[in-house]
């Protein structure tokens, strides 16, 4: 499904994984981003979550695949992480 919806971004994880690493586009910054996401009922997790403080992060956020009780559900959120994405300014999203 993920491979589907964010065909056109970039991302990396293990293909036997439950989640995986979207790495963002420039003009995203990813607690911006994390935080549109959840305003749009989609829950992502920052980089800077998982790293030690005064380390360097880069601007990705962290999708975990596996803890939704429908294929539909998992569906739908990827496809408005993809439609977020494709904006070209954070606080502007696609109607």
């Amino acid at each position: 499904m993920a491979r589907g919806a964010l065909a056109s971004f970039h991302y990396q994880t293990d293909p036997f994984g439950s989640h995986l690493w979207l790495l963002l586009p420039e003009h995203w910054q990813a607690d911006a981003f994390s935080a549109m996401a959840a305003n749009l009922g989609v829950l992502v997790t920052p980089a800077s979550s998982f790293v030690m403080t005064g380390h360097q992060t880069c601007s990705a956020v962290r999708l975990c695949l596996s803890h939704e009780a429908s294929d539909e559900r998992v569906t739908h959120g990827l496809a408005t992480l993809s439609r977020l994405l494709e904006t070209d300014r954070p606080g502007a999203y696609p109607v």
